[in-house]
């Protein structure tokens, strides 16, 4: 119990030498004050501009930043630094977006202790929650969640749930402010990008091709030696291919492959290898998917932006901007090719024998060869027609073995391929200023995967059902043959006809020093143990799977260049007329519909059109590739704009109708603890002096109260009890 400090007692407390024979006087007058402090009221009626300020501010940030991401604001292109540098602009928006999270979080605070205060004078407060409004309204609370205190008055569930929801909208509420003000940067759409609404190209003729094959024209000039040099033929892209391959053999060439296209754009030809599954079924196999652009979407793409270039048309070609991209739209007739490969491999050797099984998942047949033809210092190739397949191809490579004495001998490597060739809807996109590369949305194959498929796109169906592919495509005979001519004249025994494909495969092999021949990737890759054998199969056998993958996805992707041609839709003198993207003077090449469309109308024609985009800084929802991060932290901002306004307007309706009343006196901590050393001892804190442990104390229920001396006070009290009087509006209090 604590002990009355009387003047009695302070008086003898002074040494007895310093007393004196004077009568004995206080020199503590404990009826004296100290304090400075006048009386006040502890509860008020009038608003708080300073506080209304601190809101108005609050919302007119929050308001700005988020009209400017529904505007969708573009600020700035990348490396167009003025004055100010990107840089240097990007830290005072830092700074910035810190300011505007300081002023958000304390206009936050006061809201919540509004709320608070109001409870504190009426209903009052569980101890354990009397400093949450602080820790909330600095931005913490997080460790309010983790102590005792804060789970002790469970009776008070609405409260505990109230701050709660308050402490994680707290952390949400400070990372958004700097999510939303600091500009994203990526590709943003240029606004009225071609003046006159240039940009739709529709085809002169249905691109729908049917399943089985497709009109291909046979011309001459695409089954000779020519084919080479006509982009239009399937062979238009073999002299290309066929460097990649001699690279390939001499220091193993990545199998991505950039074909020029005679508008002096480029094209990626990718093949991604498939993991093998594992059994004897698959020793020796090769698993590929290969792609690229459609050399008509190239042309489209290509000759587009050369007429905007070459005829100043609209904002996308004005040198002042400096990052333009054209990218075709989800809704245009833009697809390309898609080619699943499988390759297996067989050594057969002068101890083979009798009919050759080579077997696959899908498909089985025998070698029809005579087998004394075999083995053979000579390449063969031969393309063979499947019903269940686009179609496939057997390779007979030459190869050198050794037997048990180290003595080389001719032998032959077999490699059959099957092919499952598709079309797959596609993207595709130009930088013009910094590459002539065009690019295509179908990069990265690794989602081909059956692993992937499986895990993350369900169902192969469903699968091939997202990627919008088609199904299957039978490759024509006569389509095929443009591959493998007849090339007899190239060698020196015109008796001995060869085809392209075998004279290209035979190029590459050489003869070793026992006059034997031996297809090598390397120099020095002629196998002498099982490991490298099997090692040297695996090789080869990819390299023709690649090979052949390629040279069939660059076919199909030049299949159309004859039939079609690019037209843009340009609309002069009210009449729509159609300018070839492909000629040399735009103007006069420019043509009536009937003169471009095969029954005079546009009606059954499908269309490209390109989207223009710029990359650089910027605010707003319309790039496609908007971050969900965007769209949480403009709705936590907005969240915040919402209760802000609902505030304001609850206090204005409530001074309106003159029952508005608050309380500051005990907006921080120190104003609290000034209050507890004024109030009354409580019987309830008896020994909490170095600290609390029980949960029931945390339970009591804090309330400010008048008490008989008509001070204000402090009180501590279980659930249910309540004595003293409310503190009422404009008294004054010491």
């Amino acid at each position: 119990m604590a002990t009355a400090y009387t003047r009695e007692m302070a008086y003898s407390a002074v040494p007895k030498a310093f007393q004196g024979d004077q009568p004995r006087q206080s020199f503590i007058d404990f009826g004296d004050t100290y304090s400075s402090e006048k009386p006040k009221p502890a509860i008020n009626t009038t608003l708080s501009w300073k506080e209304m300020a601190v809101h108005l501010l609050g919302l007119a940030m929050t308001a700005i930043v988020i009209v400017i991401h529904a505007l969708n604001v573009y600020w700035v292109d990348l490396g167009d630094d003025g004055k100010l540098s990107i840089n240097a602009s990007l830290k005072y928006l830092q700074f910035a977006a810190k300011l505007h999270e300081v002023v958000m979080m304390a206009s936050l605070s006061s809201v919540i202790l509004f709320f608070l205060h109001k409870r504190l004078l009426k209903r009052g407060i569980p101890f354990g929650y009397l400093d949450a409004s602080y820790m909330i309204g600095a931005g913490g609370g997080t460790g309010l969640l983790l102590t005792k205190r804060s789970w002790s008055p469970w009776r008070h569930k609405r409260l505990f749930f109230g701050l709660l929801v308050c402490i994680l909208y707290t952390l949400a509420l400070a990372p958004s402010s700097a999510i939303a003000m600091i500009p994203t940067l990526r590709h943003w759409p240029v606004k009225d990008p071609y003046d006159t609404g240039e940009g739709r190209m529709p085809h002169p003729w249905p691109m729908a091709e049917p399943q089985n094959g497709w009109p291909f024209r046979s011309s001459p000039e695409c089954f000779n030696e020519s084919a080479l040099s006509e982009p239009d033929c399937p062979a238009g892209g073999l002299g290309q291919i066929i460097q990649w391959a001699e690279g390939n053999i001499m220091v193993g060439s990545s199998s991505n492959l950039t074909v020029h296209e005679m508008t002096n754009f480029e094209r990626l030809l990718v093949s991604h290898s498939l993991k093998s599954n594992a059994g004897e079924l698959h020793r020796n196999a090769s698993r590929r998917v290969t792609t690229t652009p459609k050399s008509s979407s190239v042309d489209a793409i290509g000759g587009f932006w050369a007429y905007l270039r070459n005829r100043d048309v609209g904002k996308i070609s004005k040198p002042e901007l400096l990052t333009p991209m054209l990218k075709s739209t989800v809704n245009s007739a833009v697809y390309q090719p898609l080619v699943y490969s499988q390759c297996r491999s067989h050594i057969y050797s002068d101890s083979s024998s009798g009919l050759l099984d080579i077997s696959h998942d899908r498909f089985q047949t025998p070698w029809e060869d005579n087998p004394s033809d075999l083995p053979s210092p000579r390449a063969r190739f031969r393309w063979i027609k499947a019903s269940t397949l686009s179609t496939t191809s057997f390779t007979i490579l030459p190869m050198i073995t050794h037997d048990a004495t180290g003595q080389e001998r001719q032998s032959s490597l077999i490699v059959s391929c099957l092919f499952d060739a598709r079309w797959a809807a596609s993207i595709v996109s130009l930088k013009p200023r910094s590459s002539s590369l065009i690019e295509s949305n179908i990069t990265d194959l690794n989602i081909f995967e059956d692993e992937s498929i499986a895990e993350k796109r369900g169902p192969k169906s469903a699968f091939k059902r997202a990627l919008n592919i088609s199904e299957l495509v039978e490759l024509p005979e006569n389509w095929l043959r443009g591959f493998d001519f007849d090339v007899t004249d190239q060698i020196e025994d015109e008796e001995q006809k060869i085809s392209m494909m075998a004279f290209m495969f035979d190029g590459l092999a050489s003869y070793t020093n026992q006059s034997n021949r031996h297809f090598g990737l390397t120099d020095s890759d002629a196998p002498k143990g099982s490991n490298s054998l099997s090692e040297y199969s695996e090789r080869v056998t990819d390299f023709v799977g690649t090979f052949q993958s390629m040279l069939i996805a660059d076919g199909m992707a030049r299949f159309g260049s004859r039939l079609w041609r690019p037209y843009v839709e340009v609309k002069r003198d009210g009449k729509l007329e159609y300018v070839n993207l492909m000629g040399s003077n735009y103007i006069s090449t420019a043509s009536p519909p009937e003169n471009v469309f095969y029954n005079g109308t546009k009606e059954d024609s499908f269309s490209i059109e390109f989207a223009a985009l710029r990359y650089g800084y910027g605010y707003g929802f319309r790039s496609e590739d908007t971050s969900r991060s965007i769209y949480v932290a403009v709705s936590v901002l907005g969240i915040y704009l919402l209760i802000t306004i609902c505030y304001g307007l609850c206090i204005c309706l409530a001074r309106f109708f003159k029952f508005y009343t608050r309380s500051q006196s005990w907006e921080a901590i120190p104003n609290l603890i000034a209050l507890a050393e004024n109030s009354q001892l409580s019987n309830y804190l008896s020994g909490t002096s170095a600290g609390i442990d029980s949960r029931e104390t945390w339970r009591l229920n804090v309330k400010v109260r008048v008490m008989e001396d008509e001070k204000l006070s402090l009180v501590f009290m279980k659930p249910g009890e309540d004595y003293g009087e409310q503190p009422r509006p404009d008294i004054q209090y010491y």
